[in-house]
């Protein structure tokens, strides 16, 4: 049967981390060290020299909780355009915090979305810090793609603005949800520099001890639900561990600069605050 509409862009290549033998229940992707006390840990290379450009980033990141810690934890993507170890930044303050320990049988990552350029040739990094004191490990998928058969359907950007950042403590911006179903007051995340065509949102920890609860949040505008933006999940465990339910691609968009990004949420009962982060491709 032959399509009745003009197909969108497939991706001709695609390039990923996931490398040697699989395990039924070990860990994917690479290794990294989440430094303690806010201070960055060592960068680790998850990608090698890339054969062709690419336009659409996904990574997903596990580990760095610890109980009785406050696990809110900042991951920054690096750069080598030449492909090697020379880092920059790619993508700075990845909200990430509070990931369970990912394994075969455990999938439940943090994971980003970009609509991102990355000219061939470059190698990938990835380093992160926390906020609590233990400098503890944590995990990287990275996988990239490029070569769309429609380049004129799809949009890419040149960078990441992070939205509502506290990079001082690892954090983003403290919001509290309200309690058994009702949801709080949409309160402002941060105002954008740059003109999105896509956007990113996440929840990071809360503290040292928090409560076993479900949560929906809402990225607002204007007292409003964003256009386009879904609602988000996620659940807490007193075992300072977050499960995060989020949107699997990206949230295409077009806000312009001066866009004052809000949020809001609910809890299953009584809530505690979280910070959340908003990320605009621009």
């Amino acid at each position: 049967m032959s399509l009745a509409h003009t197909p969108g862009p497939a991706f001709q290549f695609a390039a990923d981390n996931l490398t040697g033998t699989p395990s039924a229940t070990g860990l994917a992707g690479t290794a990294f060290a989440y430094g303690g006390s806010n201070a960055d840990g060592s960068a680790v290379g998850v990608l090698g020299a890339l054969d062709q450009d690419a336009c659409y980033l996904v990574v997903g990141f596990a580990g760095g909780a610890s109980t009785g810690e406050d696990g809110s934890s900042l991951v920054d993507i690096l750069i080598d355009p030449a492909g090697g170890t020379s880092w920059a930044s790619l993508v700075d303050d990845l909200a990430a915090g509070c990931s369970p320990t990912q394994s075969a049988t455990v999938p439940a990552m943090c994971w980003y979305h970009l609509p991102l350029y990355i000219p061939a040739g470059a190698t990938l990094g990835v380093q992160g810090r926390r906020n609590g004191a233990t400098a503890s490990s944590g995990r990287c998928i990275v996988q990239v793609f490029g070569a769309p058969s429609r380049p004129d359907q799809w949009w890419c950007g040149q960078g990441v603005e992070g939205i509502g950042i506290n990079a001082a403590s690892s954090k983003g911006t403290s919001h509290t949800p309200g309690s058994t179903g009702v949801y709080s007051a949409y309160a402002t995340v941060g105002t954008s520099a740059k003109r999105h065509g896509a956007i990113q949102f996440t929840v990071n920890g809360a503290d040292n001890n928090m409560l076993a609860r479900g949560y929906y949040w809402q990225i607002g505008i204007s007292g409003a639900q964003a256009p386009g933006t879904p609602t988000y999940y996620h659940t807490s465990s007193g075992a300072e561990v977050i499960t995060r339910t989020g949107h699997a691609g990206p949230i295409f968009c077009d806000f312009p600069e001066g866009t004052t990004y809000q949020t809001r949420a609910t809890c299953n009962g009584t809530s505690e605050a979280h910070d959340v982060a908003i990320y605009g491709v621009y």
